[in-house]
């Protein structure tokens, strides 16, 4: 199994060294990342030249999951209105 990660950022792929063990129909992965936080990361998992998973990975330090989200700042409440409706 090959692991490829895309720096989003820079456009850069790594491909660190992985081990790979499967249980149950799971297949889990582990090894050693060099990321940084604040990114977003392409995953892909590779056997041999065949594409067999591809994901998007956000790294983030916190470790209050509630209260961070991606689309901060992005979307802004409009208040500007009462949400009246006049029906004649």
């Amino acid at each position: 199994m090959t692991l490829q990660l895309i720096d989003e950022s820079t456009n850069t792929t790594a491909t660190p060294s992985v081990s790979v063990s499967s249980a149950d129909g799971f297949m889990t992965i582990s090894g050693t990342f060099s990321v940084k936080n604040g990114r977003f990361y392409g995953l892909k998992v590779l056997d041999g030249s065949t594409l067999i998973y591809r994901d998007r990975v956000f790294v983030t330090a916190q470790t209050t999951f509630d209260k961070y989200t991606v689309n901060q700042g992005v979307y802004i409440e409009d208040d500007s209105y009462d949400n009246e409706f006049v029906i004649l």
